[in-house]
């Protein structure tokens, strides 16, 4: 089997004019004619895209696609981990068909996502870039169509996390305020502006905007402090929540009886980890 480091691999950058990154291109995710480009320069069925802002962990490279998956002629997503908070997101590293790229320059999107991480997801080289990562992210965790979606846990947690990372505290603004109310996203970020930097009037005002969300939304987050925020994610689990497995199952078994087999393995890897999850 191919490891996953194997595999030619685009990095997608908003803005990037095709430079490199290692041996890997760099293009604009809406740039369809770098995309097509890129990928007929390549050889072999399948190409590996990395979404923008993720950072792949050596190790996890060395990992292989499983053959039922390949032979299934279908997008095969892997997960990344939200650096601020330890939660999974979408957004990681997807493998598509290389002559397809090719030919069309679009992007598909992954239509299975396999319960295993492989690196960290972050935007927080400026305040701006954390607030609005903050607010888009939580709106993406929100809507996730994974069985069961986050819980009340999940989402206060969401929300507490990060301090202790650069522009955590404008990240916390950010989630808290899309948890709040869309609609005041603005607002909050105007007021953030005022503050012109990291100073206690920015955590103040994150705390009025979650307490706020505790009192309307009845989330009970608790932002913490850097140190807290660290320790604490230092406990999460090292795999993606029971629901990313549980869909992953459920769409294997669409798969043909290689499918079924591969959620079959799958279901007792639940088992194991988080025990019967159907009771």
């Amino acid at each position: 089997m191919t490891a996953l480091k194997d595999y030619p691999r685009i990095h997608l950058a908003t803005g990037a004019a095709s430079t490199s990154a290692g041996q890997a291109p760099r293009i604009d995710p809406q740039d369809a004619d770098g995309l097509r480009r890129a990928a007929a320069k390549q050889r072999g069925k399948w190409i590996a895209i990395v979404d923008e802002g993720v950072r792949l962990w050596p190790e996890a490279l060395n990992q292989s696609p499983e053959p039922e998956l390949l032979g299934a002629d279908t997008s095969i997503g892997y997960l990344s981990r939200v650096e601020m908070n330890g939660f999974a997101n979408r957004a990681g590293l997807r493998l598509c068909r290389r002559a397809r790229l090719a030919k069309t320059g679009t992007l598909p999107a992954a239509e299975l996502h396999i319960p295993k991480f492989v690196g960290h997801w972050s935007s927080d080289a400026t305040p701006k870039n954390a607030f609005k990562a903050g607010v888009s992210r939580t709106g993406t965790f929100m809507q996730d169509p994974a069985p069961a979606g986050p819980s009340l846990r999940d989402l206060a947690l969401w929300g507490s996390l990060g301090a202790d990372l650069r522009n955590g505290v404008w990240w916390l603004l950010g989630v808290n305020a899309a948890l709040l109310d869309p609609g005041r996203v603005e607002e909050v970020r105007r007021e953030a502006d005022a503050f012109k930097g990291h100073g206690d009037g920015l955590v103040r005002l994150l705390h009025e905007i979650a307490r706020e969300v505790r009192l309307e939304r009845s989330i009970p987050v608790r932002p913490l402090t850097a140190a807290l925020s660290r320790s604490a994610r230092q406990l999460l689990s090292p795999w993606p929540a029971p629901r990313y497995w549980t869909e992953f199952v459920e769409r294997c078994q669409r798969l043909g009886p290689d499918g079924t087999k591969l959620a079959a393995d799958y279901r007792r890897a639940v088992d194991y980890l988080w025990g019967p999850l159907d009771g």
